[in-house]
């Protein structure tokens, strides 16, 4: 993953799931589909291509959730809800690629 593909994930991942997030929206596909509605196709799809970048270059999955928060400034815990971060990271690159 290069500079330019961390500074995608940190933008979105600190602007959308900001410490307030959840006064946005119930849902955590509602964030990223609010997201899709003011981002460019080829914005979306960058955004894409870093978070499958970022889950291929991560060799502890179990440290990945601590990732999200410490390096790209995400209030968002999966294990909250019962999920890992890498099945959310993939949930999320999955939302992006909807038409």
């Amino acid at each position: 993953m290069d500079c330019h593909q961390h500074d995608v994930l940190k933008q979105f991942f600190s602007s959308y799931f900001h410490q307030d997030w959840m006064y946005d929206a119930e849902t955590t596909k509602e964030v990223v589909l609010e997201y899709k509605k003011t981002a460019t196709a080829d914005e979306a799809m960058r955004l894409r291509e870093a978070i499958m970048s970022y889950l291929a270059q991560t060799e502890d999955v179990r440290t990945l959730e601590t990732s999200l928060g410490a390096e790209l400034g995400c209030y968002y815990l999966p294990s909250a809800d019962g999920i890992s971060a890498y099945a959310w990271l993939t949930e999320v690159a999955g939302i992006l690629a909807e038409g």
